[in-house]
């Protein structure tokens, strides 16, 4: 059986639709715009600083997203 994201949330008490999940892809570098990425083995900082870089456009985030 393959475990996906529903089951993990709905057992600790969370509606998956009441719910919204980022994921970043480990690459070194984008293409489209040069930033640095993420890895493995990234520190704290190195993830708030490319997090921070991300785009807040409501086309790919929503404006206003799940409340968790």
């Amino acid at each position: 059986m393959t475990l996906t994201l529903d089951p993990i949330l709905r057992s600790a008490g969370i509606d998956p639709l009441e719910a919204q999940v980022s994921r970043h892809a480990y690459v070194k570098e984008h293409e489209d715009n040069g930033l640095h990425g993420i890895h493995a083995d990234s520190a704290d900082d190195e993830i708030l600083r490319y997090t921070s870089q991300q785009s807040a456009n409501p086309r790919i985030f929503p404006a206003r997203p799940p409340a968790i």
